[in-house]
């Protein structure tokens, strides 16, 4: 029996995290198959796919996100980041930081990887080419590109994303 306390479903590859906190892959034999080793060997405690490739949460240390892919501009910025909640889209990432600030990152300068001045947030959803977070008092703000407007007066406690498809 194998127990995954978490799965990251990409393209034409998923990764999980095992019981032992390392990450497996599975798939097509390219680079978003290969965690790197500090993502093989643990511990993980959120991974999270895309089209692009996967990013797994460590531990406090100087680097919190491990990320694979067969892109660059996927990466993201080697300061800045100290999630404690994130995701991937298409090109492109967000995380909640520990002050609970978001901080976006990708290819290009496109609206999705420019978070809004200031935007504290509880949770948050990436998708392909836009993002949404749960707000400190609980309203729904997106961003990107063709972002949903939330209805007047939503109030949420948790955003979730799974498309992934064309504009």
């Amino acid at each position: 029996l194998m127990v995954s306390s978490g799965i990251g479903l990409g393209y034409y590859h998923a990764c999980h995290i095992l019981e032992s906190k390392k990450v497996q892959c599975f798939g097509t034999a390219d680079p978003r198959n290969r965690p790197p080793g500090d993502a093989a060997a643990g511990p993980v405690s959120q991974i999270f796919c895309a089209h692009n490739g996967c990013c797994a949460l460590l531990p406090q240390g100087n680097k919190r996100l491990s990320c694979w892919s067969h892109k660059a501009t996927f990466y993201p910025p080697a300061t800045g980041i100290d999630p404690l909640h994130f995701g991937i889209g298409y090109d492109h990432g967000c995380a909640i930081n520990q002050d609970h600030g978001v901080r976006c990152w990708g290819q290009g300068r496109g609206p999705q990887t420019q978070a809004p001045e200031g935007m504290k947030a509880r949770s948050l959803a990436v998708a392909s080419f836009f993002n949404c977070a749960v707000l400190m008092d609980d309203s729904v703000q997106c961003w990107g590109i063709k972002a949903p407007t939330p209805p007047p007066g939503l109030k949420a406690r948790l955003v979730a994303a799974i498309y992934h498809g064309n504009l």
